[in-house]
């Protein structure tokens, strides 16, 4: 799913991106929620909006340590 959002590029707004890639921060596989924390990480300073930051500080508390790591 990130990659098919990344893949849409300037095609598709950034929070339209954003929004779909929050959205996959919530999937039930860790390695999913782990490529959503990549995938805004590497928009850059167009992420950098209060709801990509509450939930990347959520990620930090995931299970999972790579998506912790990730969310770094």
């Amino acid at each position: 799913a990130c990659r098919i959002l990344m893949g849409l590029g300037e095609n598709v707004p950034a929070i339209e991106l954003i929004n779909g890639l929050l959205k996959v921060l919530q999937h039930e596989h860790w390695n999913v929620r782990q490529n959503a924390c990549k995938a805004l990480g590497e928009m850059g300073d167009k992420a950098v909006i209060p709801s990509v930051v509450t939930a990347l500080v959520a990620a930090l508390k995931d299970e999972y340590g790579n998506v912790q790591e990730t969310a770094c």
